[in-house]
């Protein structure tokens, strides 16, 4: 098969604290002005991968509280629940983190790739 087209994802985007719907798409910008609380207020549809785009806007230092989900729980590496041993996000000025994330259908799964040097928002 010769395939001519690319797949393309729903870019949803918000600042600060959050309530994500991840039926309306899998992929979520979110942009750090104040430390905040991030829900994941509605689970996709099936399970899938998830990414997590965080960038600290102008002055850095800002953090995320991760809320419960609608449906079970973010287990991070190292047998991390929720609010334990998640990632330490960078809080340099302008710096984004990746988080990605497998949805098994109940809960979440999540791992971060951290300090991409970005410009400012």
């Amino acid at each position: 098969h010769n395939f001519t087209r690319t797949a393309s994802f729903i870019v949803q985007s918000g600042t600060d604290a959050v309530s994500i719907n991840w039926k309306l798409g899998n992929k979520y910008h979110l942009l750090l002005e104040n430390s905040s609380t991030v829900t994941f207020a509605t689970d996709p549809i099936n399970p899938c991968n998830l990414l997590l785009k965080i960038q600290q806007g102008d002055g850095g230092s800002n953090e995320i509280t991760w809320a419960v989900t609608a449906s079970g729980t973010i287990y991070w590496p190292g047998g991390g629940i929720l609010n334990t041993d998640e990632p330490t996000l960078t809080t340099a000025d302008d710096e984004t983190d990746i988080i990605s994330f497998y949805f098994d259908g109940t809960n979440y799964f999540g791992v971060a790739s951290l300090a991409f040097d970005t410009p400012s928002p």
